[in-house]
């Protein structure tokens, strides 16, 4: 079992409360998750409205599939509109 990890920070730059940007989070989130079958947790800069670090989790047989699957999440973050991809890392446990 191989588990790859990427945590990611990005800016929502059109939020002007924390309603906002947790509004934009929670749909990042479920568009992530259900896109590609991984698990994502806002894990940091809980109380900045601009501003959000998440984590995404996947699990398989093969490190090359995980990383593959993450890849395609930060690509499909670069796309997205709403948000500004600031910063990525990605990890394998």
């Amino acid at each position: 079992m191989k588990i790859g990890l990427l945590q990611i920070k990005i800016e929502i730059p059109w939020a002007l409360s924390l309603k906002d940007k947790r509004s934009a989070v929670k749909s990042i989130k479920n568009r992530i998750s259900n896109r590609f079958n991984v698990a994502v947790s806002e894990t940091g800069d809980l109380n900045y409205k601009n501003s959000a670090e998440l984590s995404v989790v996947t699990v398989s047989s093969a490190a090359v599939m995980n990383d593959k699957i993450l890849a395609s999440v930060v690509n499909y973050l670069e796309t997205d509109k709403n948000v500004e991809l600031v910063d990525y890392r990605t990890e394998r446990l």
